[in-house]
């Protein structure tokens, strides 16, 4: 099983990674052991028919959102319109509102899934139904 995750810092709440693993729970502690302070939280997972291509969709969608040319980082509500009419600099610091956005941003996302035809792609929204779609053997082979 292959999987697109939306991954969001705990410490910078406007901060989320976008990528693709065939075990975002062994992705997420990678992660952690990399460097960073806390484990990010999973916002999101979807199994999908392409991991590759659903990225791409989720990356091209998210473009004018993204830190770096290099990275698979991106912002919620990107700098560049925090301190504006419509987003006060208080924007940034509310989890909630960033919560909100993040969740009109993952709708979007599943819009431009379903307007690619060959992809198959299913949200996952319960970490157990996670666990069950990555296999055994996925399990053994990243140990």
């Amino acid at each position: 099983m292959q999987h697109v995750y939306i991954m969001r810092d705990p410490r910078n709440h406007n901060d989320i990674k976008v990528g693709f693993s065939i075990n975002p729970i062994e992705r997420r502690k990678q992660l952690y052991r990399t460097n960073t302070p806390l484990p990010f939280n999973l916002s999101a997972v979807w199994a999908v028919s392409d991991q590759r291509i659903a990225e791409s969709i989720a990356h091209f969608r998210l473009s004018d959102h993204r830190i770096n040319d290099r990275r698979e980082w991106f912002e919620i509500v990107p700098a560049q319109i925090i301190g504006t009419k419509d987003f006060p600099l208080y924007c940034n610091a509310d989890y909630d509102f960033t919560s909100d956005c993040l969740d009109v941003l993952v709708e979007l996302i599943q819009e431009d899934f379903c307007s690619y035809s060959g992809l198959q792609w299913q949200r996952i929204f319960e970490y157990k139904d996670l666990l069950l779609s990555v296999s055994l053997e996925d399990i053994i082979f990243l140990q």
